[in-house]
């Protein structure tokens, strides 16, 4: 990763281009961190930072047992230390069934909360939690409970009013008080995917990933349908569907759509852990420019309009990167089911973990504006050093991604292996 300052020691051309964000076309590699302390025993399917980077948060476990860990970590050195690990309940001996399968974790911007999504088929929930000045998450034993059978992932709005599920074909709105209290929001009262009272966006069919741009008034949604675009309210946090073509972009131009590549189709070929797939599978970059979706095809590439939040995918190799060369887009690989993506702070560089057990490094291309994987041992890591991968035996189906917000480390949980760490 690029990294300028005054004593930068790298031409001062590249370090406008990064400012600017259009970082140049450099080497990515990446050094493991070893030890680490890990988190609870139990498959990591999410990992996530609170705002200052401090604190590194783990959803592990399955439908028996159900925690989330606490880790230190060191900015210097990316050491991690063991702080605590929990479940969603307080009555002693129960899991709780809120976070049943816990898909998903995420710290608001006050950092006064954490909201765990339990996507147990049955028992889908929204469960709250409080985070102390030190870190230290505790149960409050209050969830929004009946979201349906398909639900996914969510995303905290900036301003730390609402919390948005994805949910089925639809998007579910819950207000969020100053207590850290949810509440489904006017409306969704009777929202329960797969039943009447859930409105239902085009282009959404089994909405897997979900994110909202840094200023909070636009929002994005992948499924396998496609991808959807909504502004936002910052006053309200209602959203709606933009209009036309700039609402949706599905493989066939289906429902009013625009028409895109690498969108959209069965997550099938994505799955890495029963029928489980990972919540982070839509990304828009920091500065707003750049929006990236997951499909079974690869990985979308979008341009973003500042003004109404529409997507426009790039022209020709540059609109997409994929493991499969026929497909017009930028190759790349051990490519092949992508599980979960994660952008680098600067924009300048994407992370993939797949179903054939690598860790994929993508950079922004400064001419194209697409992606591009670095040659040779700094394009991707498996255990086997296979396709000319730098190798790292302890890979074991790596699921969950976390970068650092000072872009310094990058964080892999796995289904069935350690946490690992490396320097970028």
């Amino acid at each position: 990763m690029l990294r300028c300052n005054r004593w930068s020691a790298v031409l001062p051309t590249m370090c406008a281009a990064a400012a600017f964000g259009a970082p140049a076309a450099v080497a990515a590699s990446l050094t493991p961190l070893h030890p680490l302390a890990q988190p609870a025993r139990g498959p990591v399917r999410d990992l996530t930072f609170d705002g200052s980077g401090r604190h590194l948060y783990a959803t592990n476990g399955d439908v028996y047992r159900s925690v989330y860990s606490s880790l230190e970590r060191d900015a210097t050195t990316g050491a991690l230390g063991s702080r605590h690990d929990g479940t969603c309940v307080t009555t002693p001996g129960l899991t709780g069934r809120s976070c049943r399968t816990p898909a998903q974790i995420e710290v608001s911007a006050d950092g006064r909360n954490a909201y765990v999504l339990g996507d147990y088929t049955y028992v889908s929930a929204v469960t709250t939690l409080t985070r102390s000045r030190s870190g230290v998450l505790a149960p409050t034993n209050q969830s929004i409970f009946s979201l349906g059978r398909s639900v996914r992932s969510l995303a905290l709005s900036p301003d730390g009013r609402n919390v948005y599920v994805a949910a089925g074909a639809s998007v579910v709105v819950l207000d969020r008080h100053r207590s850290g209290t949810l509440t489904r929001a006017k409306g969704y009262g009777d929202c329960h995917t797969g039943r009447t009272g859930c409105p239902v966006a085009r282009g959404v069919v089994n909405a897997a990933g979900i994110a909202l741009s840094a200023d909070g008034r636009a929002l994005y949604v992948s499924s396998e349908g496609g991808v959807a675009a909504f502004a936002r309210s910052p006053r309200t946090g209602a959203l709606r569907q933009l209009a036309g073509q700039a609402g949706c972009i599905t493989p066939d131009g289906s429902q009013g759509c625009a028409t895109g590549r690498a969108v959209g189709g069965s997550d099938l070929a994505a799955v890495t852990y029963g029928n489980r797939i990972s919540a982070r599978r839509i990304v828009v970059s920091r500065d707003g420019t750049r929006v990236y979706a997951v499909s079974n095809a690869g990985i979308a590439v979008f341009a973003r309009s500042r003004a109404d939040g529409s997507l426009r995918q790039l022209a020709g190799a540059a609109g997409c990167v994929a493991q499969d060369a026929a497909s017009g887009c930028a190759p790349a690989r051990t490519l092949r089911g992508v599980g979960a993506i994660a952008l680098s702070p600067d924009g300048g560089t994407l992370y993939a973990t797949t179903r054939i057990q690598s860790l994929v490094v993508l950079q922004r291309d400064a001419a194209t504006h697409g992606l591009a994987q670095p040659a040779g041992a700094d394009g991707c890591v498996n255990a086997d050093g296979a396709d000319g991968c730098l190798a790292v035996a302890a890979l074991r189906r790596p699921f969950a991604l976390a970068v650092s917000p000072d872009g310094r480390q990058l964080y892999v949980g796995s289904l069935t292996g350690p946490l690992l760490g490396f320097a970028t």
